[in-house]
């Protein structure tokens, strides 16, 4: 069980790299490859704002890639940059935008920066 937990980790890692090899991250709408990029950064995302933001949410629809880049020399090992709003109650405006600096290897996803930016 433990063994096939693993795979399944890795496989959403590998998937999670060669999407961030191959996107565009310039685009107004969210592509499929960008919302996998979301999904697959959620758990970490999470863990992180809630410790932050202990009663906000923050949405996926309205996130935006701001950055991905291959670190030098590494053929699996990239830093990307997600900007996401946060708020308070399913009908509220938003009322923080948080920039997030990821270190994605085939180690898994860690979070290196989080910061508040203007709305």
């Amino acid at each position: 069980m433990r063994r096939k937990k693993f795979m399944l980790t890795l496989t959403a890692l590998f998937t999670l790299i060669l999407l961030l090899a191959n996107i565009n991250v310039a685009g107004a709408e969210q592509s499929n490859e960008t919302k996998v990029i979301l999904t697959l950064l959620y758990p970490a995302t999470s863990k992180a704002l809630n410790e932050i933001y202990p009663d906000r949410e923050f949405d996926l629809w309205n996130a935006k890639i701001k950055s991905i880049k291959q670190n030098d020399h590494q053929d699996y090992d990239y830093t990307a940059v997600v900007e996401y709003n946060t708020y308070t109650g399913p009908h509220n405006p938003p009322e923080d935008n948080v920039l997030i600096e990821y270190s994605i290897s085939l180690n898994g996803v860690k979070i290196d920066n989080i910061k508040k930016t203007d709305n």
